[in-house]
């Protein structure tokens, strides 16, 4: 004949009351003649129960187990169950159950980089270029001054305007939205006659570097006018009126041999 317990298990649940989330702890007893037990636990309201893990015995026993973090707040419960080859005593007892504070999600800052002034070095010669630097006039005398126009970098950033073969800074320009930066340049004083290259050094909207150049040429300023024309008028003049003067004396002396002349 199976053995029939004299009371039901007496139960006490850890912590009290529990919170959504963390291990609860459920101890109970039975009368130390059982042949298995378990414990289960559930909460207003959602149909799944929590088997707890079982250890102890026989007589005292400790269960326990995670409560999910989605089982709201109120009253759950705990069943707890002494089996007697068959014969099953069984009890149960509420505790408080408060739901778990909401999950703060903590974004990383958002960093946001204003335009700013590179000063990395120049490059010691002009880099490969993209395309065609906009330069008004192309045929410049020293220290003259021209209008540079860049286009097709990203919006915010600074351009820098670069005067080859050795590298000079001629200055810089933010691109406005449509993508183009413009500076009006002047000549560095003491820049060499001859061939130089302009360059306009920045970043493509994708973020890549982006170069264009274009080729100028840096002469003096053009001779005064010849005045050769005028001399030589001159000299045409002076060379008449001797012409003028000879015919005169020449005049006057056959003059006065006529009147002298034995009659």
């Amino acid at each position: 004949m199976p053995h029939v317990a004299a009371s039901r298990p007496n139960i006490t649940v850890v912590p009290e009351p529990v919170t959504a989330g963390d291990l609860l702890t459920v101890r109970f007893e039975c009368d130390g003649h059982e042949t298995s037990a378990a414990a289960t636990v559930s909460a207003p309201e959602l149909p799944a129960t929590l088997d707890l893990t079982r250890t102890g015995g026989p007589g005292a026993h400790t269960a326990s187990g995670q409560v999910p973090h989605d089982w709201a707040g109120g009253t759950g419960s705990v069943t707890v169950t002494c089996d007697y080859d068959g014969y099953e005593l069984t009890d149960t007892a509420d505790f408080g159950l408060v739901a778990a504070p909401p999950t703060t999600t903590t974004a990383a800052p958002t960093t946001t980089t204003a335009p700013t002034t590179t000063t990395a070095a120049l490059p010691a010669s002009p880099p490969p270029s993209a395309g065609t630097l906009d330069v008004s006039v192309v045929s410049l005398q020293p220290e003259g001054t021209t209008e540079l126009v860049a286009t097709g970098y990203q919006p915010g950033t600074d351009v820098r305007f670069v005067i080859y073969s050795e590298p000079v800074l001629l200055g810089s320009a933010v691109v406005g939205p449509d993508g183009v930066a413009r500076l009006l340049a002047t000549l560095p004083a003491g820049l060499p006659l001859g061939e130089h290259t302009v360059v306009s050094l920045g970043l493509a909207p994708e973020g890549t570097e982006r170069v264009l150049s274009q080729s100028v040429t840096v002469a003096d300023a053009a001779p005064a006018p010849a005045t050769l024309a005028r001399t030589g008028s001159a000299s045409a003049q002076l060379t008449l009126l001797g012409t003028l003067l000879v015919a005169a004396g020449v005049l006057v002396l056959a003059a006065h041999r006529r009147r002298f002349a034995p009659s």
